[in-house]
């Protein structure tokens, strides 16, 4: 098979593969930035963002055959080498590649050739690929993926029958009142009789990402969460602000007496399983 990029990839793409393809790009910075032409930095940073399209498709290919065979102990181990040792590779090279290049004096002319929000993109980046975190990305890694693992193997039975979690759910809209009522528990259920295994897995997550904001000079998780999520002009004060009423305590524009006032119905009784819930 041929590709119009990256022609000359490896059967299965490694660790050791990436790694040198990494270096071998990072060696060609200083002559780059040595230039008084910007044309080898705009040729350097479309050479590497070809070897960063490769490796960041390869990873969704590993995870998405994973997520179809999670029974499969050959996926399990693909998707495994991928996440802990083939990712911190690109993460530890990216972050070394993107702090010259954002204090590049050819930066200006990078984000003329593919717009300047690009920019903006690559600098909210650089924070969540901090090396200094990467050990803590990879157990972080681990611990969402048993948890995928634990959903993935669950079963529950409705109607008789022994379902998968997803088609639990699906049941939940039938147009069978008694047998959405029985899928809803039978999906709900599951999760209360799991909840301390998965308890587990939510501290030691909140934990971990936790530490990678303090690493970082930060008091918890969630700047380094947006950044994470690519948000430029959107952060904490903004989710406030939309959080927040524009008028509180709103004013009638005619007096109450003027106004007509609508019939009220009896209160309607909800009822687990006649409708998508999420009790808290």
């Amino acid at each position: 098979m041929s590709f119009a990029h990256f022609s000359d990839r490896p059967t299965q793409l490694s660790a050791e593969f990436a790694r040198e393809r990494y270096e071998a790009l990072q060696a060609r910075i200083p002559d780059a930035e040595a230039s008084s032409d910007p044309a080898s930095w705009l040729s350097l940073y479309a050479d590497w963002n070809e070897l960063e399209s490769y490796v960041h498709s390869e990873g969704s290919r590993l995870r998405y055959h994973y997520s179809k065979h999670m029974d499969d102990p050959e996926a399990e181990e693909a998707e495994r080498v991928y996440r802990e040792e083939i990712v911190p590779v690109s993460e530890n090279a990216n972050a070394a590649f993107l702090k010259v290049l954002l204090a590049s004096k050819h930066q200006a002319a990078v984000g003329e050739r593919y717009g300047p929000q690009l920019l903006a993109v690559l600098k909210i980046s650089e924070q969540p690929l901090a090396p200094v975190n990467s050990d803590l990305r990879v157990r972080a890694g681990d611990l969402a993926k048993r948890y995928d693992k634990l959903v993935a193997a669950a079963e529950v039975t409705v109607g008789g029958e022994s379902l998968t979690l997803p088609r639990a759910r699906g049941l939940m809209s039938s147009e069978d009142a008694a047998l959405r009522r029985e899928a809803y528990f039978a999906h709900r259920s599951w999760f209360r009789e799991q909840r301390e295994t998965i308890g587990a897995i939510y501290q030691e997550q909140v934990e971990l990402r936790t530490q990678m904001g303090e690493n970082l000079g930060q008091a918890n998780f969630v700047q380094l969460g947006y950044a994470g999520m690519g948000r430029t002009d959107y952060g904490p004060s903004e989710a406030a602000a939309f959080r927040t009423p524009s008028r509180p305590t709103p004013a009638p524009s005619t007096p109450s007496s003027a106004r007509p006032r609508p019939q009220r119905s009896a209160p309607r009784r909800f009822v687990p399983g006649t409708e998508a819930t999420t009790p808290s």
